[in-house]
């Protein structure tokens, strides 16, 4: 089979979509209720598992083991604490790889939902190099459970036609997540980079902090502002905002 990530033919392994080190921390340990609410249709399927161990095979033993391995583990330092409420500084290294590990993240979800691939094989390599692929955008927000104490961990893809400026610009796959404190906001634009457009711009009245493509300077961890359950479900549908912004391109 072939690799999403780097394309060579191999044998893929068993990718985890939350990473099992989250499982082990206090906020999720032994009350893990994933509630993903997959397809177009919008159904919600909602289960509880011992321990976070969603899986799917999209990933050859080179990409797992190497980048991918990398990656988890620098982000681990800053998002465990995170992740426990504990305040944390981010500079732009640590925002760079929170949003790369917010792609891979989104990407081995939606393939867990029946989407199957939904990044163009340069797109995917990119992210493999070390980038942030040119055709998604990356936000997060501070999440503040008022109504399920017991759920967090909230996995809402969806997929959708696109249109921007009255031209047609192919599916757009949207994904919506709550890691406990954690709101995650990737949004993929298969086609975006054929019509000339390269950049996705969302205008929320709650503030998202932007990751990718413009990311902020610097963090500090947590933002005054949260997100509740009901407004984390609008979120999920609130893809009116989103345009997509057309730049030219220097050909030198």
């Amino acid at each position: 089979m072939i690799c999403q990530f780097c394309g060579t033919e191999a044998t893929l392994t068993k990718e985890h979509v939350i990473p099992a080190w989250i499982s082990t921390l206090p906020t999720f340990t032994g009350k893990v209720i994933v509630d993903s609410r997959a397809g177009d249709s919008g159904e919600s399927k909602t289960f509880s598992l011992k321990k976070i161990d969603l899986q799917v095979r999209i990933a050859c033993g080179d990409c797992n083991g190497g980048w991918m391995s990398r990656l988890e583990n620098s982000v681990k330092v800053f998002l465990g604490p995170l992740l426990e409420g504990a305040p944390v500084s981010l500079g732009p290294e640590h925002l760079g790889a929170l949003a790369r590990w917010c792609i891979k993240t989104a990407i081995a979800e939606v393939n867990t939902s029946g989407y199957g691939a939904i990044l163009p094989p340069v797109t995917a390599r990119q992210l493999a190099d070390g980038d942030a692929p040119t055709n998604v955008a990356v936000w997060i927000s501070r999440f503040h459970d008022t109504m399920y104490h017991d759920r967090p961990v909230r996995l809402r893809p969806r997929r959708l036609d696109c249109t921007a400026d009255s031209v047609y610009v192919g599916s757009l796959v949207d994904f919506t997540a709550a890691l406990g404190p954690l709101v995650i906001k990737v949004v993929f634009v298969p086609g975006a980079i054929a019509h000339g457009l390269e950049a996705l711009e969302f205008d929320e009245p709650k503030p998202l902090i932007p990751l990718w493509p413009n990311p902020v300077a610097a963090l500090p961890w947590p933002p005054a502002f949260s997100y509740c359950e009901a407004e984390l479900v609008a979120l999920n549908f609130a893809l009116a905002g989103i345009s997509l912004v057309q730049r030219r391109v220097d050909p030198h």
